[in-house]
């Protein structure tokens, strides 16, 4: 009896509530000081601790309410104070465990009955032995802390042999590891001028019946010297060499009668054709098609794109930071390892594994919603020269059970489907000339807010109302003790 009136009894309450004080005075503190808002809730809210507080909190009421039996008419208020905190605390543990909060991503006149949860890990592989226009697909959910040995996804079995918290991708494609790479012509070895070199010397020869166009090289630093320096003794077109990361490399044509040709940069943000070989099972790459009038026929010139990696150091806004693992995968006799940086829309390329049987990305966990939302028309509009909106609107049709409804969102307008999921339309995206505008919406799901925490907040507050209004006070005669 002494340690049930220990768990209902008001030491243990008040070393409850300095508890949850302390932690959410530290959630506070972290999220002020790292503008992360995730890691506030990784570190305190989504915490085994924070959980445990919360259900020490839920005995202590529910044994501090069974103490008071046999209850008395005077009990009326103690006792809605406490049913309503006892659901508040079980709607709160329950939307942490059985809730949904995510975002979705639509283009204009798209549509998407998916839902990306942020800040979750999974591998998505889908495999081409069947038919390669309609791939297979597995996806293995990863932990919190990225680590994987010997697990099977459908035929394969992989390991993560390597994490970095953070990193940065960018794309070698014309030039890979000092090496000029152009599809059906010899890897050739760059030499790049700078004008501390001299005489400026062709990279190689392409021939062209009776003409011949000549390949240089140069840093994009030096463009414009070496433009100066570079004559009009023969036809020719250049490669400009630039970091991965700032870009790839751009090709610059010139016409032996004089005059500037084309000039294109290529890059996997940059509006330039990216083909992808069977449907990206075999790879991608990049295509660039010298000015009519450079060769006597008219060609295109393809490279492999190939990604690369640089590590940098974790950033304290955790939800900005890429993850970038180290897969390796085998099956039977075949094994490969594979670098993978962290897509967190998925909207990034998915690379070929062993041979091309496989393609992977390294994404967040998605889940489908039992509506579908498609994308009429989406607005933004900002303070005069200033990029921040004031404003913004979207046109959307939502299907839910074969019904199809017109709906209207704004930053200040909320939308509640047949199911219970709460939409906001949290960004816009203007159009460009090379992309349709695009939204950004955040969809949530708390199953146990019109069951428990609602009706638990308004019994807390009935309560509290009759607990002061001295309605229910105790009568003459009665127990004292009661």
């Amino acid at each position: 009896m002494r340690i049930v009136r220990f768990f209902g009894g008001v030491y243990l309450a008040c070393g409850i509530i300095l508890a949850l004080a302390v932690c959410v005075a530290y959630g506070t503190v972290v999220e002020a000081r790292t503008d992360s808002h995730a890691r506030a809730v990784q570190s305190v809210y989504s915490s085994s601790l924070f959980d445990g507080i919360l259900c020490l909190a839920f005995i202590n009421i529910f044994t501090s309410t069974l103490l008071r039996w046999p209850f008395r008419r005077h009990h009326i208020p103690f006792l809605l104070v406490h049913l309503g905190l006892l659901m508040v605390i079980a709607g709160t543990v329950g939307k942490h465990l059985f809730g949904v909060q995510g975002i979705t991503l639509i283009r204009e006149g798209g549509e998407s009955h998916t839902l990306i949860i942020p800040g979750s890990h999974s591998l998505l592989v889908e495999t081409s032995k069947e038919d390669w226009r309609t791939p297979q697909s597995d996806r293995l959910v990863l932990g919190e802390r990225l680590s994987v040995a010997g697990v099977s996804i459908g035929s394969l079995t992989v390991d993560i042999e390597a994490l970095s918290p953070h990193a940065e991708s960018g794309f070698d494609s014309w030039v890979k590891e000092g090496n000029l790479s152009i599809r059906g012509l010899p890897e050739r070895p760059l030499s790049v001028w700078n004008p501390t070199m001299g005489q400026i010397q062709p990279l190689l020869y392409i021939e062209d019946g009776s003409e011949r166009v000549a390949l240089y090289a140069c840093k994009t630093r030096f463009r414009e010297r070496f433009l100066e320096g570079i004559g009009e003794a023969e036809e020719s077109w250049i490669a400009c060499v630039q970091d991965p990361f700032d870009g790839s490399v751009s090709l610059e044509a010139w016409n032996r009668r004089g005059g500037r040709g084309k000039r294109e940069s290529f890059s996997i943000h940059a509006p330039s054709p990216l083909y992808a070989y069977r449907e990206g099972f075999d790879g991608y790459g990049l295509v660039y098609s010298p000015p009519k009038g450079l060769f006597s026929e008219e060609i295109d010139l393809e490279t492999p794109l190939q990604p690369v990696y640089r590590v940098l150091a974790p950033l304290e806004k955790r939800e900005l930071n890429r993850p970038l693992i180290r897969l390796k995968a085998s099956e039977g006799e075949k094994s490969e390892a594979i670098d993978l940086l962290y897509s967190p829309k998925n909207e990034g390329l998915k690379w070929p594994l062993l041979g091309g049987d496989y393609r992977v990305r390294f994404e967040p966990v998605q889940m489908d919603l039992p509506f579908s939302i498609r994308l009429h028309r989406a607005t933004k509009l900002t303070y005069p020269n200033s990029p921040t909106p004031y404003h913004y609107e979207a046109l959307l049709w939502i299907e839910e059970e074969r019904k199809e409804q017109r709906v209207e969102l704004s930053m200040n307008h909320t939308y509640e489907t047949a199911s219970g999921y709460r939409i906001y339309l949290s960004q816009v995206i203007p159009a460009t000339a090379q992309r349709p505008a695009a939204i950004q919406c955040a969809i949530n799901r708390d199953p146990f807010r019109w069951r428990l925490t609602y009706p638990g907040a308004i019994i807390l507050c009935v309560g509290t109302l009759l607990l002061f209004s001295g309605l229910f006070r105790r009568r003459r005669g009665e127990d004292a003790c009661s």
